[in-house]
């Protein structure tokens, strides 16, 4: 997409991935301060889907509605849940040139892709199992 800053506040610095519905870029939120650890983050802009062309937000098309539905859900949700990620700002840019871009801004998560662990390991264990990472409630039956 060529984008160098979404909204004006967030700096875009690499793409992390590309999907049917739009793009995940890293980012540098400038409004944070340099040592915080929301500096970092992840701007998801929204594509019409397949064509890889930026929504057109410039009616009351069904696909805004949709967006701007799912920035006040996030925003809700992410409030201190511990298994979701931290919506940092989210919204539409209207700046010259940004062409009502709309966009997501979340916390950055390191990690490896979904795919890649699929690859490595086709089928997980069960949950509760010693190589799933979760630990076993105190009383509770083996897995």
């Amino acid at each position: 997409m060529g984008l160098e800053t979404v909204d004006g506040r967030f700096r875009i610095t690499g793409v992390v991935g590309r999907g049917n519905m739009g793009e995940v870029h890293r980012a540098e939120d400038l409004q944070a301060a340099p040592d915080s650890p929301h500096r970092q983050v992840a701007v998801k802009t929204v594509l019409r889907g397949r064509t890889g062309v930026a929504v057109d937000t410039s009616g009351s098309g069904k696909e805004i509605d949709r967006f701007r539905r799912e920035v006040r859900i996030m925003r809700m949700l992410s409030q201190g849940h511990p298994n979701l990620t931290l919506l940092i700002d989210g919204g539409v840019d209207d700046a010259p040139g940004a062409g009502g871009l709309p966009y997501l801004a979340m916390e950055l998560l390191d990690g490896h892709p979904l795919a890649d662990l699929i690859d490595e390991e086709p089928q997980l264990p069960p949950p509760g199992s010693p190589r799933s990472g979760r630990r076993q409630p105190p009383g509770s039956p083996p897995p």
